[in-house]
């Protein structure tokens, strides 16, 4: 009887989200007590959501200054 041990995976395996970066960033205390009493549970998210929307109106407004 040949019995077949299969060994634990290391790691997550393949993400099927987009990749993120991890990063470090010096933030304003005030900036950071804000997130942090209003968005306690994700704060990384809104904070993500707010840089990127940003991002969005800065290049679209580029563009429509450079048509």
């Amino acid at each position: 009887m040949n019995i077949e041990i299969k060994k634990p995976r290391k790691g997550r395996g393949k993400s099927t989200k987009p990749i993120k970066v991890c990063t470090s960033i010096r933030l304003d205390p005030e900036v950071l007590e804000y997130y942090r009493n209003n968005h306690p549970n994700d704060m990384q998210s809104v904070m993500r959501k707010v840089l990127k929307d940003h991002v969005e109106k800065a290049t679209s407004n580029q563009l429509e200054l450079f048509p």
